[in-house]
């Protein structure tokens, strides 16, 4: 079984999100822990080399996988999601 992970500033970000969103947010990561993960992933290129990304929406988490943990370390809007460099 997978170990999910969400640091701190995912996780308020989570919570300032209206409900509707926050639950289809919720629902793609848990897509994540089942085998195969399920949702629009793709892995990162470029300087996010080794982070996936989870679109949900106009949304988009970004995480990575070690071992059998995945961490949850960017939960943004589609404009700004990747400009932050994680």
């Amino acid at each position: 079984m997978k170990k999910l992970n969400i640091d701190k500033a995912s996780q308020k970000e989570l919570e300032r999100i209206d409900a509707a969103t926050r639950r289809r947010i919720i629902d793609g990561i848990a897509g994540l822990l089942q085998e195969p993960p399920q949702g629009d992933i793709k892995p990162l290129k470029g300087i996010l080399h080794g982070l996936h990304r989870l679109r949900v929406g106009s949304w988009r988490i970004t995480y990575e996988v070690i071992d059998e943990a995945i961490n949850i370390v960017d939960i943004s809007p589609r404009g700004g999601a990747y400009k932050k460099g994680v």
